[in-house]
């Protein structure tokens, strides 16, 4: 049964045997590859990628490609004036990473060099998150459907894509429950997200469509966004429009993106003394490694953890002496 990485695979392979046969001319694989890969498997705007045009990585099948040229390449990223930030050059090479990894399941290449590549800082991550003053701020600047998709994705959590694409059939108001489906979820796994009074108030404002494939929020775009199609567009227009007015008016605009709004969501959760376990559930994390990001935001709970040997039990470290019997006459 053919899949839709089929078209890629056909046409990766078709460069590699032209480019060993010497029929490319001026073509160069990797670029075009990559443009594919990116188009079909990647979920990220078909652009050109900083290793598309390196000059350690163009005009070089992927099968040739040395660890030395990955890490020449990571250096330049960083490096002159043009040079992007450490978190930027991590997201290129865990992209890159990807990319190999699919040639060697689908048998193009024997190695992944990016392996052996150290990263910049791969656990640092954003902990940003927004007051509920910051909040407010969006809010009043953010138009009527943006106003919206701003209050769901900071009571529920939900990535972009998840929110964008939600259906009135993934909606049970009844129970206050949400449904994220697994082939639009991140770890690919099916989850249920409780609805707090701020979310069901988002819904219940909304006209319903009787039709339970229809979109909970339709301006977006649903399944075709992430393709910067005319609705994506608008989506980002809307942002970074509700986004630049905001700071104007002294908002922190400090890597403040719309992910943000995600981890305001997990933070606002563990401040409050929600069990990181369950912060993790509700987040769509594999693992809880994702949400100890957030663990330094509940002293207290580790407070309380220790005051526990404050307690008026007793602790001993030696053993109870068996009480003595009394002698028969």
């Amino acid at each position: 049964m053919k899949t839709r990485h089929d078209p890629l695979v056909a046409s990766a392979k078709s460069l590699q045997v032209s480019f060993k046969a010497g029929d490319l001319g001026s073509e160069r694989p990797p670029v075009h590859f990559a443009k594919e890969y990116l188009r079909n498997c990647a979920s990220l705007t078909p652009s050109p990628t900083p290793w598309m045009a390196s000059p350690h990585l163009t005009g070089k099948t992927l099968d040739v490609i040395t660890v030395t040229d990955v890490e020449a390449y990571r250096t330049q990223r960083v490096s002159g004036k043009k040079g992007v930030s450490q978190r930027t050059a991590d997201a290129d090479l865990s992209r890159l990473k990807r990319l190999f990894s699919l040639c060697q399941t689908w048998g193009l290449c024997e190695t992944n060099p990016v392996k052996s590549v150290k990263f910049f800082n791969p656990e640092c991550m954003r902990e940003r998150f927004i007051s509920t003053e910051e909040e407010a701020l969006l809010i009043e600047h953010a138009p009527r459907d943006l106003r919206n998709c701003i209050t769901f994705a900071v009571n529920t959590g939900l990535r972009l894509r998840e929110m964008l694409t939600l259906t009135w059939g993934q909606v049970d108001l009844k129970r206050g429950l949400v449904t994220v489906s697994a082939d639009v979820a991140k770890n690919k796994k099916t989850r249920h997200v409780p609805l707090n009074d701020s979310a069901k108030a988002v819904l219940e404002s909304l006209p319903r469509n009787i039709d339970p494939n229809a979109l909970v929020f339709p301006k977006y775009g649903g399944e075709v966004f992430g393709k910067r199609s005319k609705d994506a567009r608008s989506f980002y227009k809307a942002w970074q429009k509700t986004r630049d007015a905001a700071i104007a008016d002294e908002l922190d605009g400090h890597e403040l993106c719309w992910h943000t709004l995600r981890h305001t969501f997990a933070s606002r959760l563990v401040i409050a003394g929600v069990p990181l376990n369950a912060v993790q559930q509700l987040m769509g994390h594999r693992s809880i490694q994702m949400v100890m990001r957030y663990a330094h935001l509940a002293p207290d709970h580790l407070k309380n953890a220790v005051h526990l040997l404050d307690s008026k039990l007793q602790f001993s470290c030696t053993r109870p002496q068996p009480a003595e019997t009394e002698k028969a006459p």
